[in-house]
């Protein structure tokens, strides 16, 4: 793209910024790359980089993050640096400006643009075939059911003009819309009309099906009986709410083989035998007899036994012996680091040694001083340039 025209790229730039919608206002935005400040011109220009190339996009995202390239958190030096590596690398884009050109305020503000809309253009079109890539992947086709029973219909040219219609009451020419308003529509016509069927009269005499549905009764309902079952009188009066409570009555005061005794003067549960009978009265199987508050007396335990502290001079020897051997290891490891100290003293020292017996690379080496015949002459007449002393000879 040729320079010299900064309202076409801007513009450009602008129409760009439009397709990715970015989010701040694009207008201050270009005019602050145009003929903004240089601190709101350059930060203006890595806020497009940074949302066009990682916040835009997760398609351009996942291909930064794929590249190897880690534009999050860095200086602006190392991220113009990362972007201009991934548009040489994944766009095949060379830009026309170094790192520092592109950085710098004041100079490159067209070239600068163009570069802008150049990646910009690259990640779009990234963004369009990943996009297109996605949807044919997730695409699911279904083969269709039936075929379709009628022809397809001929394809009448857009240029081919029917003609009119024409009847008594309607030439052709006033047949077509030429911008009147349009005649009342006429009647629909009914070419063929539907027959009805006669009419048939039933006798009030007949019995008709009533709508009413009767309902049927349950198959077992509480007093069915069952047959070959055995039913014994149930007593209904504990359904009586009015019926006073007889405190003997309640089966946790009766006695614990009152139920088995009725059971055998009756005879009609002779089914039943002792193991259904604890089944059903678990309480009436045993007897609870009530126990008799007893004090007794609180065992007395025996004290633990107490280990004797040790002896006073017993003591002091393991902590001499302690303080002994926690001395002589701090010795071992200051020998051991003096040792290393000075094994680096020594290091250090061959290490000037060498470096000052190389010349350095900075300053030139000197040159020897080189002697022509001139200034080996004896002659002092002949000697070109003369030297100093002989105009010092010439003043005295």
């Amino acid at each position: 793209m040729a320079t010299g025209d900064i309202g076409n790229n801007a513009a450009k730039v602008r129409k760009q910024l439009h397709a990715i919608h970015y989010p701040h206002d694009v207008p201050t935005s270009i005019e602050n790359l145009t003929r903004g400040e240089p601190h709101d011109h350059l930060a203006e220009l890595l806020r497009i980089l940074h949302y066009g190339l990682l916040d835009h996009s997760r398609h351009v995202a996942q291909l930064v993050q794929d590249a190897g390239f880690d534009l999050y958190g860095k200086t602006d030096l190392k991220f113009v640096d990362g972007v201009f590596r991934l548009a040489r690398e994944k766009f095949s884009y060379f830009p026309l400006l170094t790192t520092a050109q592109f950085l710098s305020p004041h100079h490159f503000r067209e070239r600068k643009l163009i570069i802008l809309n150049d990646i910009l253009a690259h990640a779009a079109q990234v963004h369009a075939n990943a996009s297109r890539k996605q949807r044919q992947e997730h695409a699911v086709w279904v083969p269709p059911t039936t075929k379709p029973s009628t022809k397809p219909s001929v394809r009448v040219p857009s240029n081919h003009v029917m003609t009119a219609e024409v009847d008594d009451e309607h030439s052709p020419w006033t047949s077509l819309n030429l911008g009147k308003a349009m005649a009342t529509p006429s009647a629909r016509v009914i070419r063929h009309e539907r027959q009805r069927q006669p009419t048939t009269v039933v006798s009030s005499d007949l019995n008709r099906p009533s709508n009413q549905t009767i309902e049927e009764p349950p198959i077992l309902d509480w007093t069915t009986k069952i047959d070959g079952a055995t039913y014994h009188a149930v007593d209904k009066s504990i359904l009586d709410a009015s019926r006073p409570i007889d405190p003997h009555d309640q089966w946790w005061n009766q006695s614990p083989h009152a139920h088995g005794e009725s059971n055998q003067e009756d005879g009609a549960h002779e089914y039943m035998d002792d193991d259904h009978e604890e089944d059903m009265y678990p309480r009436g199987c045993f007897t609870m007899q009530p126990t008799q508050a007893v004090d007794v007396a609180p065992v007395p335990q025996s004290p633990a036994a107490v280990t004797p502290p040790p002896p006073l001079d017993m003591f002091r020897a393991e902590l001499t012996t302690l303080e002994a051997n926690l001395f002589a290891k701090l010795d071992a490891m200051m020998d051991m680091v003096s040792a290393k100290f000075s094994a680096l003293d020594i290091r250090l020292a061959s290490l000037e040694d060498c470096m000052a017996n190389r010349p350095s690379p900075v300053v030139d080496p000197p040159r020897p001083k080189l002697s022509t015949f001139l200034t080996n002459s004896t002659n002092p007449s002949y000697r070109w340039p003369p030297e100093p002393s002989v105009f010092g000879k010439q003043q005295s």
